[in-house]
């Protein structure tokens, strides 16, 4: 899954003298009347930050009200839709449960319908920190207003993240405060672990030993910087699994979840 003037011409009014000719008689002109102020000019309307749209969703499948909220975040040019499936697997464990597809906020060049995060190329960690901030600063109020139109807290709130997707899901379970329930990371890796919540959100780390876009070494170093953070972590290192999301990863994935909202 992979993990998508004209310049204004100035007018030049030309000023044309006529031919001489006799005076003409004309009538005294009459006195100007008073001056009427100009009405005041409209100041432009001021840029509004783009926001995310109201956000695809699947479920609850039971028919109920949701009970919780899980955001799925799709990984580098992929968008909402290609999470679907997931989405519909990991309802089995969570039938009171509604799952939110967003967009991510940017096209994906050369990649028609696909979408990112964060632009990749030429990124290193002090870039992929900026983008994940930018990133995570317009979703943050987008998922607020989910969860107020269902009368949901955080706490009923979890995110599950494909690669760069997880790259956001991480962040957000260490940042976020409140914090949501629990955040799922596959495929992905910890980008900022600097200033955390004082009560990060619990999370599961999936990863494959033959992923050869983001190495299994990312997930070690993510389950050790949590663990000196005192987050409650679990793991799933899956030999001989590359960058995509098994069926272990769902599995345990909806373990997890399920494990939440006991």
């Amino acid at each position: 899954m992979i993990l998508r003037a004209l310049p204004l011409l100035a007018a030049l009014a030309l000023g044309c003298t006529p031919p001489s000719a006799p005076p003409i008689a004309r009538a005294a002109p009459s006195p100007e009347p008073s001056a009427v102020p100009a009405a005041p000019v409209a100041p432009p309307p001021v840029a509004v930050s783009p926001t995310f749209a109201p956000m695809p969703s699947l479920g609850p499948v039971s028919g109920r009200p949701p009970s919780s909220v899980v955001v799925m975040l799709h990984g580098y040019g992929a968008n909402g839709a290609d999470l679907r499936d997931v989405a519909q697997t990991l309802a089995r464990d969570l039938p009171d449960t509604v799952f939110l597809l967003p967009d991510a906020p940017e096209p994906m060049p050369g990649a028609p319908g696909g979408r990112q995060w964060f632009a990749l190329a030429g990124s290193d960690d002090s870039l992929r920190r900026e983008g994940v901030r930018r990133a995570v600063s317009g979703l943050v109020p987008a998922i607020d207003r989910e969860l107020s139109a269902r009368a949901l807290p955080r706490s009923r709130l979890a995110f599950v993240g494909f690669s760069q997707g997880a790259m956001l899901a991480l962040d957000l379970g260490l940042h976020m405060t409140p914090p949501p329930a629990g955040v799922v990371s596959l495929s992905g890796r910890l980008v900022d672990d600097t200033a955390p919540s004082p009560s990060p959100a619990p999370a599961l780390i999936v990863h494959g030993t033959s992923d050869a876009r983001i190495p299994v070494s990312e997930a070690h170093h993510a389950l050790s910087r949590l663990a000196r953070l005192h987050v409650r972590t679990e793991s799933l290192i899956l030999p001989g699994v590359g960058h995509t999301i098994a069926p272990q990863a769902m599995a345990s994935a909806g373990s997890f979840l399920h494990g939440l909202w006991p």
